[in-house]
């Protein structure tokens, strides 16, 4: 069982790690074109 601060820091970090692979992908992609 976590504590809300800990869930939190877990939850703000996959978001980051999702927003970070998203952001990567539009960067190649403009790249190549």
């Amino acid at each position: 069982r976590y504590g809300a601060k800990t869930f939190f820091r877990l939850y703000l970090k996959g978001v980051v790690e999702k927003i970070k692979k998203l952001y990567f992908k539009k960067v190649n992609v403009k790249n190549e074109t």
